[in-house]
């Protein structure tokens, strides 16, 4: 059972951290982008894990089509039409990936960065919330996109290995962070090393060089 169940807190540093992301949000008010600014959005949503700060992470389906099968990734996609603002783009992407709506979550979505995906050939808009007490359980809400969920501990972020990927048709080692038989690497590592600096807190207690972050 995660604190988010029970309304309990973690242990005492985990509280600080905590604490200082809960402060860091609220002093981040940067009103969202239009979606004319950028092709895609993702949303980084934490909660307060049994032992440390965790943030919800999915596997993407494995699909012939799609450049990122079987990567991991946060809850995100392209913007569509209906979609004004890039926090609109986020917060349809967030429910139709991983079932979250928008009273789930803290509201507004706090926008942290637009960043190149250089691997998709997009620009993404970057944004953070918390996980709302009482909140409904994030799972995959079409299992031919979203294969899986979890909540990665941003302890585990300390941990850095090398992994070999394919990359325009050559196998190179790269930086991740494996957590229960996950890979995460490249874009997505990046954005969350990138957002952890802004927002003040250090990835995996400052274990990880900033300097080798593919994607």
């Amino acid at each position: 059972m995660s604190p988010i169940d029970d309304g309990t807190l973690p242990d005492t540093s985990s509280t600080r951290e905590w604490s200082r992301l809960l402060d860091a949000l609220a002093r981040t008010s940067a009103p969202s982008p239009s979606v004319e600014t950028a092709q895609a959005a993702v949303t980084i949503v934490f909660r307060p894990g049994e032992s440390a700060t965790e943030v919800l992470l999915l596997e993407r389906a494995h699909r012939p089509e799609d450049p990122g099968s079987g990567q991991i990734a946060f809850p995100g996609g392209r913007t569509a039409p209906i979609d004004r603002l890039l926090s609109d783009t986020a917060l349809r992407e967030l429910e139709e990936e991983v079932g979250l709506r928008p009273d789930d979550v803290e509201l507004p979505l706090r926008y942290l960065a637009t960043t190149p995906a250089r691997a998709f050939g997009v620009n993404v808009g970057v944004f953070a919330t918390r996980l709302g007490w009482g909140a409904r359980s994030a799972a995959p809400a079409d299992p031919t996109e979203v294969s899986s969920v979890f909540w990665l501990p941003l302890t585990a972020l300390g941990i850095p290995t090398q992994v070999s990927m394919s990359l325009e048709g050559l196998t190179r080692a790269v930086e991740a962070t494996v957590f229960e038989g996950k890979v995460l690497w490249g874009f997505t590592r990046r954005v969350l090393f990138e957002s952890l600096v802004s927002l003040g807190l250090s990835p995996g207690r400052d274990a990880v060089s900033v300097r080798s972050r593919g994607g």
